[in-house]
């Protein structure tokens, strides 16, 4: 008798808590004071630099180095051996 009733108040509990974070936060947003221009949606600036690997075979082994594309440089001084 005693589980059945442990259930039942975590069940009601559990459904409780989900309603009330499940809800809508009706909050106040500030609006833009006027809206985006053409040139602004045009643009894109990225937050953070694109560097990703590139990869040279060379006598049959396969060596990598990072590379930044945003700034068109190594962003490694060596090639490293991969296989």
């Amino acid at each position: 008798m005693k589980i059945k009733k442990i259930l039942a108040t975590s069940f009601i509990t559990f459904f409780a808590s989900f309603i009330v974070l499940s809800t809508p936060v009706f909050a106040a947003e500030a609006s833009p004071a006027e809206p985006f221009s053409s040139s602004d949606s045009s643009t894109v600036a990225p937050c953070s630099d694109i560097i990703k690997y590139r990869y040279k075979e060379e006598n049959g082994k396969v060596y990598r180095r990072l590379f930044n594309y945003t700034r068109g440089e190594w962003a490694e001084p060596y090639w490293h051996l991969v296989g």
